[in-house]
């Protein structure tokens, strides 16, 4: 057997939060080959609480120690570390600085192939462009200059939807564009089904065990909108008086909630599990009956997918790219966004009809690793980076 030469690429990310898109980013580093060599550079420093990438030897961090959107030292600190190294391969994720100096430093070190990972339908940084663009000023800029560029690099974005992928097209020319989905890595779902929690995880399902319960995971804050799903449960007790909320996660608006439940006297529905390990999220969420997600924008929420492979039906609203992930009368219910009646009307249905509820969620759970499979998105990319590489080395040695 022919020994691979190695590859080294290094992934260009604003910060490295224990969030979807980053826990997606972890999945698919460690789903390439051996003979890739990985680096990552992150432009915050004070996020150390993802354990896992932090303490795998595959992958080398760098990090940035400057704070600032767009501060200039950021710029230094990322064009240091891609002169110290030869990287074949430069990877940015999600918009902003890690997409703008990212494409910029890479140019000014020669790194002959570039590709943008992006991961979310709005643009929430400092820097914006004119009204309804998808790029900021300093992003549309680059953008411009690239389609101009010579055959000898190649920049490519990526989107991580269809959806996405048509609306950045629309606003864009001569720059390649391909949908590279999100996915699962399989035998980790396989696993859920053994896992043995601790004492305190097991407290929390002790709390909804033998309930008809809903899930709901993810940051809280105003985007993901938990209270609007406090609000159907209060509705939902009137038909199920013993229904439960699962709320997995931490954040802002974790004081708010907790008081919106004591004054509705939702106190004995609705359990707050904090933010959790990614097994015993997994694990508490294959115990509840559905999962919602009531967020006002997302991308490709990954929550979806991972609800899906626990064979959970799913009822969501119509934003980002949720109606790819969710087959609407299928594997769930995709609810048009702020329909208050038609969203409480499919989790009632869900949690009523168990025969149902089981036939979606068995359709998911099938749809999932048959399209959202990571080691099928590891292929995809692996197959388009060598075709790619061949291209960039034939072009420098003619």
């Amino acid at each position: 057997m022919v020994k691979q030469n190695s590859i080294k690429i290094i992934f260009v990310v604003n910060n490295l939060k224990r969030r979807g898109a980053e826990q997606q980013l972890y999945n698919f580093i460690t789903s390439l080959p051996p003979y890739i060599d990985i680096s990552v550079f992150r432009f915050s420093n004070e996020d150390d609480f993802f354990p896992e990438i932090f303490n795998d030897e595959r992958i080398k961090i760098y990090s940035s120690k400057y704070a600032g959107t767009y501060n200039v030292l950021k710029f230094w600190s990322l064009y240091k570390c891609l002169s110290n190294q030869k990287y074949d391969v430069l990877f940015t994720l999600g918009l902003g600085t890690a997409l703008f100096l990212g494409r910029i430093c890479a140019a000014l070190t020669d790194i002959r192939i570039v590709y943008s990972c992006l991961n979310t339908f709005e643009n929430f940084n400092s820097l914006h462009g004119l009204s309804g663009e998808y790029f900021d000023i300093l992003n549309k800029t680059v953008n411009h200059f690239i389609s101009k560029k010579s055959c000898s690099r190649i920049y490519r974005f990526l989107p991580n939807s269809e959806r996405l992928t048509r609306r950045i097209r629309s606003s864009l020319k001569n720059y390649p564009v391909q949908t590279l989905y999100n996915g699962l890595k399989p035998d980790e779902f396989e696993s859920v089904s053994g896992y043995r929690p601790d004492k305190e995880i097991k407290k929390i399902y002790f709390r909804f065990k033998g309930y008809p319960t809903v899930v709901q995971a993810g940051e809280l804050d105003e985007n993901k909108n938990q209270l609007f799903t406090l609000k159907c449960i209060e509705d939902i007790r009137l038909h199920i008086p013993d229904v439960r909320l699962l709320i997995i996660g931490d954040g802002v608006n974790r004081q708010s909630l907790r008081e919106k439940c004591l004054t509705g006297g939702l106190d004995q529905q609705v359990i707050f599990a904090g933010q959790l390990s990614r097994m015993d999220c997994l694990y508490l969420m294959s115990k509840a009956n559905l999962l919602v997600l009531t967020s006002n924008s997302e991308s490709f929420p990954n929550v979806l997918l991972e609800a899906q492979s626990l064979a959970l039906p799913v009822v969501t609203f119509d934003v980002g790219a949720t109606g790819e992930i969710i087959k609407h009368n299928v594997t769930g219910y995709v609810v048009s966004h702020g329909n208050v009646k038609e969203f409480r009307e499919s989790m009632i249905g869900l949690l009523t009809d168990k025969k149902l509820a089981q036939m979606m969620g068995r359709r998911g759970k099938k749809k999932m690793f048959r399209v959202f499979n990571m080691d099928k998105k590891a292929k995809r990319f692996l197959t388009l980076m060598e075709a790619d590489l061949h291209r960039v080395n034939t072009a420098s040695d003619q």
